[in-house]
């Protein structure tokens, strides 16, 4: 009898994990390296050092603040500076980014703020640490 239950219950028990650690790899958010732009009005250079990629990965990344005129944020590989992973013109305003880049490269990341007139505001990108 105590046989028979252990045969019935293995395969949910077993059947319960490998379900549960699907759903956590599938819905796992990650996390972010946030960082502030501390001069709005000037051009600044960030390098990405908190997390090691490799190969391919789709790169979850945030862009949220206030500015009072257009900006752009361009992030490179560090390593291959010629390699522009992507471009963002911000325009004036309210900025809430929620966006997924697609990233080729192995390494860290240079992540470029070059404001157009901006005099006021801020602003926090946020770059996933895979």
């Amino acid at each position: 009898m105590l046989q028979k239950i252990k045969r019935n219950i293995a395969p949910i028990v077993l059947n319960a994990a490998l379900f549960i650690g699907i759903w956590m790899l599938l819905f796992k958010k990650p996390d972010y390296l946030a960082i502030s732009v501390k001069d709005v009005q000037k051009p600044q250079f960030y390098v990405d050092t908190a997390a090691t990629f490799h190969d391919f990965v789709s790169l979850p990344l945030k862009i949220e603040g206030e500015l009072d005129a257009p900006a752009y944020i361009e992030i490179r590989d560090y390593d291959n500076p010629n390699y522009i992973v992507h471009r963002f013109n911000l325009k004036k305003g309210k900025t809430v980014l929620d966006y997924s880049i697609d990233y080729y490269g192995r390494g860290f990341l240079r992540i470029s703020y070059k404001p157009y007139g901006v005099k006021k505001g801020h602003l926090v990108i946020k770059v996933a640490t895979i």
